[in-house]
């Protein structure tokens, strides 16, 4: 009964106006993540083109 209440939750919950993308380790890269995340917006464009 739980899972299923936590399972409606989630689809009620407000969805963000911008998505997100969660990672991890990428906080030793030295790079800010406004240029992470134009990179894993890039990457994710090109593998829809691609198919």
């Amino acid at each position: 009964m739980k899972r299923i209440l936590n399972l409606i939750r989630s689809f009620t919950k407000p969805k963000p106006v911008k998505p997100t993308i969660q990672t991890y380790g990428q906080n030793s890269c030295g790079l800010p993540p406004e240029q992470i995340q134009s990179v894993m917006e890039w990457l994710f464009a090109s593998l829809l083109h691609a198919g």
